[in-house]
């Protein structure tokens, strides 16, 4: 048997049908046990067949080189979502009509109707039914808004405190709340925080601060990945195919996430 190949049917499972399966079993699952003299472990584990002390996970790919995902990932997928939606929320639900305009152009992204159902990329991504193409352009508008705190700098900004009136060193966020709040224009807070790109980036991502910091080391692309590889870190995942024969993955950076479908994250196997 070799490792990350293709490996031929042999002789062993030759009297198994590679669609012959048994309640809670997939196509291929029965063949493949056959070759190694054993039988499907069954609904009441967590794995389809033991394999030389490992435990095998078996999956037949569909003609897009993808597969569904347990719910083992469910919660994990959750938190995700909802630093996405925090992020893609705040920026849709700003209130300032200014700041609506600055950033028009990825909000139109977000709320426009698309495909048969006119849906919008807001609405698929509450409905967990993300297709691959709104699934980048979703990775490349979070990017877009997380890689802008680069316009948050070091220094400090000096203000008067409105309790005692002294003056007092602020952060870029503490600084913008502070002024936010105060009964004077646009214009002015713009002056007094230093300029009108972070005024308004501040003012779309103000509710969505903590979710902006969760994707700035590692992105909703590269966090989703991570998610349906974790899976197969203790369990070796199995390709099974009628003609090809099975294929042990040994690289788990050939499986990635390309949409989310009924409600999980979906596997694409990049052979």
């Amino acid at each position: 048997m070799l490792y990350h190949n293709w490996n031929q049917w042999t002789t062993r499972s030759i009297h198994v049908d590679f669609f012959y399966k048994e309640q809670g079993e997939g196509n291929g699952e029965r063949k493949l046990a056959a070759e190694f003299l054993t039988v499907p472990k069954g609904q009441n584990y967590s794995f389809d067949i033991l394999v030389k002390d490992e435990e095998w996970e078996i999956k037949e790919l569909d003609d897009d080189n993808s597969h569904r995902i347990g719910v083992e990932v469910s919660s994990s997928y959750s938190v995700i979502k909802r630093h996405a939606l925090r992020i893609i929320e705040g920026i849709i639900n700003v209130s300032s009509s200014e700041c609506k305009n600055y950033y028009s152009n990825l909000i139109n992204k977000l709320i426009a109707p698309q495909g048969r159902n006119r849906t919008s990329i807001l609405e698929r991504l509450q409905k967990n039914e993300l297709s691959e193409s709104n699934l980048e352009l979703t990775q490349k508008i979070i990017t877009s808004l997380v890689g802008q705190k680069s316009l948050l700098s070091e220094s400090k900004k000096i203000l008067y405190s409105s309790v005692d009136g002294e003056l007092y060193e602020y952060d870029h966020r503490s600084a913008f709340r502070k002024i936010n709040v105060e009964n004077i224009s646009d214009l002015d807070k713009i002056e007094l925080l230093g300029g009108k790109e972070l005024f308004f980036w501040l003012l779309a991502t103000d509710d969505s601060s903590e979710s902006i910091d969760y994707f700035q080391n590692i992105d909703l692309r590269e966090r989703l990945n991570n998610l349906v590889r974790m899976p197969f870190e203790s369990t070796r995942l199995v390709l099974v195919d009628s003609n090809k024969g099975y294929f042990p993955v040994d690289d788990l950076s050939i499986i990635t996430c390309n949409r989310i479908t009924q409600g999980n994250p979906r596997i694409r196997i990049n052979l």
